[in-house]
């Protein structure tokens, strides 16, 4: 059982209601083997700069997670994003991007990472997604994440790589810019459409929409009363899927809502703390008591007496 995942490895500065932090662990690769690495072996590649602090993330790699396939850069800079979190903190604001060395990245999956049963193409722009699809074959099951900016801009490249992997992860803002459904389960069928045998449809707050061509599922988020940090979010929702998918071994429905859960109760740590740290101190255990609460969210016993007898 392994994953791997290809994206950014980065530091952030982030300021929300709660606070800041200043050059902290970032990046979607990251974000998402954080989570993947609570179920499976993870192998990452991305790039980074001699100036990348890998003592922060050791745990990660006590957790199993391989960073062979991370390039550093003699001399260079790692890619660095700043900005801050208002209002309900649904979006980011912006306020810096540095590419530094992930302007140039050009990933290359070698060793073991060649093997993995899913591969991860986290949010870079879709020519390279379609380029490591193309280099590994069909050997792995290919779950593709992206975002406005390449629908936007490189939509042509974008569908090419839909059209290559087995699964594609979108926010419904983006699914909607992508298909010009705004019905988000037209929308998902649409997707279905250009290739995919499943897509899932992030809808922050309000859960998750899964669509196969032969089962739809919906599951609301888990209810916090505090969100510390959604910087990352989304790959760990990822990250937590892939991993349980990676670990039980099959594709089936069942397993899918199973996998959702898991992955709906798992970014609902990362929300709770700034860069990694809401995920890096628990266990499979923590996840597995949210696990018990969450499904008291939305569990329904029993017909619906009070009206079943009118219905003759």
């Amino acid at each position: 059982m392994a994953i791997t995942v290809v994206g950014s490895v980065a530091l952030d500065s982030i300021q929300s209601a709660a606070g800041s932090v200043e050059r902290e662990i970032g990046g979607s690769a990251v974000h998402f083997a954080n989570a993947a690495s609570l179920c499976s072996k993870v192998h990452i590649v991305g790039v980074v700069g001699d100036d990348y602090p890998f003592e922060r993330i050791r745990y990660l790699k006590d957790r199993g997670v391989d960073f062979d396939g991370v390039e550093i850069i003699p001399g260079g800079k790692t890619f660095f994003w700043k900005g801050r979190y208002e209002g309900d903190m649904g979006s980011a604001i912006s306020e810096a991007t540095e590419l530094n060395v992930f302007q140039d990245f050009a990933p290359a999956v070698t060793g073991a990472a060649r093997d993995s049963r899913f591969l991860f193409l986290a949010n870079i722009h879709p020519g390279l997604q379609l380029h490591v699809r193309k280099n590994l074959g069909d050997s792995a099951f290919a779950v593709l994440d992206s975002m406005n900016y390449w629908i936007e801009n490189a939509r042509e490249d974008l569908l090419g790589v839909i059209a290559a992997v087995d699964a594609a992860i979108l926010n419904s803002d983006e699914i909607r810019s992508l298909t010009g459904e705004n019905n988000l389960i037209a929308a998902a069928r649409a997707v279905l459409g250009m290739g995919p045998s499943y897509v899932i449809v992030k809808k922050g707050e309000h859960g998750v929409l899964a669509v196969s061509n032969d089962w739809i599922a919906v599951l609301p988020a888990v209810p916090l009363e505090k969100i510390v940090d959604p910087t990352g979010a989304g790959d760990s929702f990822a990250g937590a899927l892939v991993g349980y998918l990676d670990r039980a071994g099959t594709l089936d429905a069942v397993t899918w809502r199973k996998a959702l859960a898991w992955a709906n109760c798992v970014a609902s740590f990362n929300v709770q703390d700034f860069s990694v740290y809401g995920i890096a101190g628990i266990t499979v255990r923590d996840v597995l008591r949210r696990y018990d609460e969450y499904r008291e969210v939305f569990q329904i016993e029993g017909g619906l007496d009070a009206v079943s007898n009118a219905a003759g």
